[in-house]
């Protein structure tokens, strides 16, 4: 019964730390002019701009604000992107330092399942010259897109920063 008791104690604990994170979290992403999104595991800041600019641009204007291109990397964030209004946007994955490896914006990391990624489209057939990502709520799946194409983007700042 004592086990038990702990037990509930010690879930009541987190509760209350995580809510108390999750306002901190809220507070922060507000006072940054972005909006705190959650969907299952995925709780990101971010600024949902509908303009349509170039990868560049894109990548020059959330950097400018304070944040980066955001990364949908998880299947919960992934999820969490499906849910845009903004039918085609930028996200913060490229391959323009060194050809075929894409490099995660947020952290600098090299992805490892590019074929999970882009998974609607046949990496052995991609044009050489399109280095940058989008996405596309309708595929659920990141587009290796041209990186002069117009589209909308999503910013991202972190969590944690």
């Amino acid at each position: 019964m004592k086990y038990i008791q702990l037990q509930l104690i010690f879930l009541s604990l987190e509760i209350l730390y995580l809510g108390g994170q999750r306002v901190n979290l809220q507070i922060k992403c507000r006072k940054f002019g972005y909006e705190m999104q959650t969907l299952r595991s995925a709780t990101k800041c971010l600024s949902w701009n509908r303009d349509n600019v170039t990868f560049t641009e894109a990548k020059e204007h959330c950097e400018a604000n304070g944040g980066f291109l955001a990364t949908f990397k998880t299947e919960d964030e992934v999820a969490l992107a499906t849910t845009s209004k903004i039918w085609h946007f930028w996200v913060g994955l490229d391959d323009m330092q060194s050809q075929g490896m894409y490099r995660w914006h947020d952290d600098g990391t090299i992805a490892q399942n590019v074929k999970d990624i882009f998974k609607f489209q046949d990496m052995t057939r991609r044009p050489i010259s399109a280095d940058c990502a989008s996405f596309m709520p309708s595929f659920s799946s990141h587009i290796l897109t041209f990186c002069d194409t117009k589209a909308g983007f999503v910013c991202e700042i972190r969590a944690a920063s």
